[in-house]
């Protein structure tokens, strides 16, 4: 209940709404403010605050952007992030 259940990739340039579970590494994701991460990854282009309190406790937002990893489940603050899937479903940090 903690991941959504779809996720917007990005492919051509074009967005597509896609189930979660059919996410697989490599895929490059757009997660709007306010939305929850879908996948564990890699910020590629953005900046925002994420809350991670579901895996680490703490209550304030952590401030991220390029080159930041990011865990699957956590909610984005107020910007936008495009990232790169590093693991996804199963494999990722939130399911372990």
């Amino acid at each position: 209940k903690l991941q959504p259940e779809f996720a917007t990739i990005l492919k051509n340039a074009k967005e597509e709404k896609i189930p979660v579970k059919n996410l697989r590494p490599g895929d490059e994701l757009l997660i709007r403010a306010g939305e929850r991460v879908p996948a564990d990854g890699v910020i590629l282009e953005g900046i925002s605050e994420i809350d991670e309190s579901l895996i680490t406790g703490e209550s304030m937002p952590v401030t991220k952007s390029t080159g930041a990893n990011v865990t699957g489940g956590s909610i984005n603050g107020n910007g936008a992030l495009r990232i790169s899937v590093r693991a996804a479903g199963s494999e990722s940090t939130l399911a372990r």
